[in-house]
């Protein structure tokens, strides 16, 4: 009776063991399979995408917000040429043309003219 007690126990002992052994491979092997790694790549992908696009975006309302003050100062006659600093000189980098000042002249002189035809234009407060 105690040789087939000590065999009871030492089948249940490699029963649990394998049982065991079989579960960790069973769950590590879970793990690796493609469709697991398939969510987590499409998961860092979607995040990576989202950030390049956000980025674009910020890139593209930068952009829009310069060309529209570019082409405002353009339309109001107050462009400047690009310049740059060098060996502690302010050095004009795009084209410089010779009626530019001519036409900011004139443009300030429409301003002034504009404002004084304003302000001429005001009713005048009743007198008393």
């Amino acid at each position: 009776m105690l040789k087939r007690l000590s065999w009871f126990v030492g089948g249940a002992a490699a029963g649990i063991a394998g049982a065991t052994v079989a579960k960790r491979k069973v769950v590590k092997t879970a793990t690796q399979l493609p469709p697991v790694r398939a969510v987590k790549r499409v998961v860092n992908t979607v995040q990576d995408v989202g950030e390049r696009v956000a980025g674009a975006a910020r890139d593209g309302r930068s952009a829009m917000r310069e060309t529209e003050a570019r082409l405002r100062a353009k339309r109001n006659g107050d462009e400047v040429a690009p310049i740059e600093v060098v060996d502690g000189r302010i050095v004009a980098t795009g084209e410089v043309k010779p009626g530019q000042v001519i036409v900011l002249r004139e443009v300030a002189e429409q301003r002034a003219n504009r404002q004084a035809a304003a302000l001429s234009t005001r009713p005048r407060r009743a007198k008393r």
